[in-house]
């Protein structure tokens, strides 16, 4: 069962919604490797798409990651006692970076964890006023990853270390302030103000657009390997790729 929708709309706005009801709903790999798929099938449609919303659905944005899968997953065991591929995070936070296409995370609620490095790995984050960003989990080997690049490029190393280090929470206006969201709208109607601000994108000259993304995404590009050298010898991180 798909844990995910996907929609295109006449705006050329492609909507990829989380969809599981269930409160114990968590971002295991299957699910994580179902929205790779997702995302890389949207990269395929550009001539339809050209802006990518990932968003939950309820009054939510997206459950934090199945932390005893991965668990298991930096413990080094078999294949098959995973729900699915591995190297899912990594698949993902590169779909969405790679994209030609600037994607947009949604954010109505909370963004910790797994949802607050999908959201980081987008283009833009929007969010309503009640939301809460963070904290960031150095347990999900974010060190070494875009995501902790894209951080250190939105809010500057100071502030990016009280993130990962003193697991801060900030709710949206601070969040806004900081530089971690593009914008922050009001909780009544936010969906539909939502869809506007991607639509406003949409509408310019998809070959614009596209061109953005791409100086934009190439100019912060920062190597993993790079950001790793730099950690202590023996240092622990789970490595998702």
């Amino acid at each position: 069962m798909s844990h995910w929708s996907f929609s295109i709309g006449d705006d050329s706005v492609a909507v990829i919604t989380f969809t599981s009801s269930k409160k114990d709903a968590s971002l295991s790999l299957a699910v994580v490797d179902e929205l790779a798929d997702l995302l890389e099938s949207a990269a395929r449609a550009r001539e339809r798409i050209a802006v990518i919303l990932l968003a939950g659905e309820g009054g939510s944005f997206l459950p934090d990651a199945d932390r005893a899968e991965i668990s298991r997953l930096a413990e080094g065991v078999e294949m098959s006692e995973l729900s699915g591929d591995p190297k899912a995070w990594y698949r993902a936070g590169e779909s969405l970076r790679s994209l030609r296409q600037p994607s947009v995370a949604v954010i109505d609620g909370s963004a910790s964890g797994g949802a607050c490095l999908l959201a980081l790995a987008c283009t833009f984050r929007i969010a309503s006023e009640r939301s809460v960003f963070g904290p960031v989990d150095l347990s999900l080997g974010i060190v070494g990853t875009h995501s902790s690049a894209h951080l250190v490029r939105l809010v500057g190393p100071t502030i990016a270390a009280e993130l990962l280090l003193r697991r801060s929470e900030l709710d949206a206006p601070v969040a806004k302030q900081t530089g971690l969201l593009s914008e922050v709208l009001p909780d009544e109607g936010f969906d539909a103000q939502a869809r506007q601000w991607c639509e406003a994108i949409a509408t310019l000259p998809r070959e614009t657009v596209f061109a953005v993304k791409q100086a934009v995404e190439g100019s912060t590009a920062t190597s993993r390997d790079d950001i790793l050298a730099t950690l202590p010898p023996n240092s622990r991180v789970p490595t998702f790729r």
